[in-house]
C-alpha cells in the first residue's frame, strides 16, 4: 500500500480522509496566514465577552461575535483587533510610497468589467468567506478628518463633482499602550454601539 499523499481534492475522498485534510489545511492557514495581534499589549480597553446565562453562547452564534472559539471566546468579536494576513513585521506602512503603485489603477486594471463574465464554478464556502471579506472591507472606524488623496488620470469615469477621490484613513487602535512602537498599527472592528449609529 503506498504511502503517498492522494492528489483527490479534499470533497472526493472518504469522510476520514477528507476531514484529515481539512484538519491540515487549517494549521497550515494558521500558521502561514492568519497572524494574531491580540498578543499585542492593550490597555485594557479591549471587550471581555460575558458567557450567557443560560449557555445559550455553547450551541447558538452570538451577535457580537464571541464565544466562535470557546478557548479564546473573544477571538472576532466586535470591538477587538482584526488580524492579519501576513506575518506582522510586513504590516508596518510605508506611506512615502503609499501610492506606488496607485491603487485607483490597479483597481481598474483589475477590477474593470466591459462585459458580465459569468462564474463557471462556485465554492459552498464563498457566501461566509465573501460576508468576512466584507465585514473587514467595511467595519472599521474611518478617522473623522484624515483622508488620502488618490491620484486621478485623465481618462478615469469618476464623477467630476466627487474629484479629488478622496478616502479616509482607518482610525488608529485606542487600545494600544501609549507611544508604543513595538509592533505595526493596529485596527479594531466597529463596536456594537458604534454599529447601531451606522
Amino acid at each position: 500500500m503506498s504511502n503517498k499523499p492522494s492528489n483527490k481534492p479534499w470533497h472526493r475522498l472518504p469522510t476520514p480522509l477528507a476531514l484529515l485534510k481539512l484538519i491540515r489545511f487549517r494549521e497550515t492557514l494558521r500558521q502561514k496566514n492568519l497572524h494574531d495581534t491580540s498578543q499585542i499589549p492593550d490597555a485594557e480597553k479591549l471587550p471581555h465577552p460575558t458567557p450567557d446565562p443560560e449557555g445559550r453562547h455553547l450551541t447558538t452564534r452570538t451577535f457580537d461575535g464571541s464565544f466562535n472559539d470557546l478557548e479564546h471566546p473573544e477571538m472576532g468579536m466586535l470591538g477587538t483587533r482584526f488580524g492579519r494576513n501576513v506575518p506582522l513585521k510586513d504590516t508596518y506602512p510605508d506611506l512615502k510610497n503609499i501610492m506606488t503603485p496607485n491603487p485607483r489603477v490597479i483597481s481598474r486594471a483589475l477590477m474593470t468589467r466591459d462585459q458580465f463574465i459569468p462564474a463557471t464554478s462556485l465554492n459552498l464556502l464563498a457566501a461566509s468567506w465573501i460576508q468576512f471579506q466584507n465585514h473587514d472591507w467595511f467595519a472599521h472606524h474611518n478617522h473623522p478628518s484624515k483622508k488620502f488623496e488618490i491620484p486621478l488620470e485623465q481618462d478615469d469615469p469618476w464623477p467630476e463633482e466627487h474629484r479629488p477621490m478622496m478616502v479616509a484613513h482607518t482610525a488608529e487602535d485606542e487600545t494600544r499602550l501609549p507611544g508604543d512602537t513595538s509592533a505595526p498599527p493596529t485596527y479594531i472592528s466597529r463596536s456594537r454601539a458604534s454599529q447601531r449609529h451606522h
